[in-house]
């Protein structure tokens, strides 16, 4: 597979990636607000699981500089942002309201971390996934026992990633 294509296909993974975890980030936050009292973001439809919304208040952070970044850092990492409104008189008027709403969206990411690593986890016992090569990210030698035996120690486990992602 060439460069340019590998480098696609691992944008398209990544951007995915960013776009599903931003958006369950910014819907929490959102649907959290709603809950509470504040209903300025399920106004501007924010407390959904479509990316639409969220693209449309902030596109250069859902789509510009993601993009960006992952192809001038030749798909090394990406970055961007979003964002859910919420009236600020709220927040002020119901402070404990606010930090509630605020934990909503990093306690989303924890959760999307968790489900994730479980996934991959049942992924590998099944066989689904296999280990990546070890000398593809430089981890070879005594010093890196952790991926030389990867099945002796319980709480040692290298990255796993879907084996028609590893190059022939």
């Amino acid at each position: 597979m060439g460069a340019f294509l590998q480098l696609l296909l691992e944008g398209v993974v990544w951007y995915g990636v960013f776009i599903i975890s931003t958006i369950l980030h910014e819907a929490a936050h959102a649907f959290a607000a709603l809950r509470l009292g504040d209903p300025t973001a399920y106004y501007g439809g924010q407390v959904s699981l479509d990316p639409l919304p969220h693209i449309r208040r902030e596109p250069m952070g859902m789509i510009g500089v993601p993009l960006l970044t992952f192809f001038l850092n030749d798909g090394q990492w990406m970055m961007g942002w979003a964002s859910a409104p919420y009236n600020r008189l709220w927040a002020l008027d119901f402070p404990k309201r606010a930090s509630v709403m605020a934990l909503a969206g990093p306690l989303a990411n924890l959760i999307f971390v968790l489900l994730s690593g479980a996934a991959l986890k049942i992924g590998l016992i099944s066989g689904a996934f296999e280990y990546p090569d070890p000398e593809k990210f430089g981890l070879t030698g005594s010093t890196h026992s952790f991926c030389s035996e990867p099945l002796t120690s319980p709480t040692a486990s290298p990255p796993a990633t879907p084996s028609i992602w590893l190059p022939a």
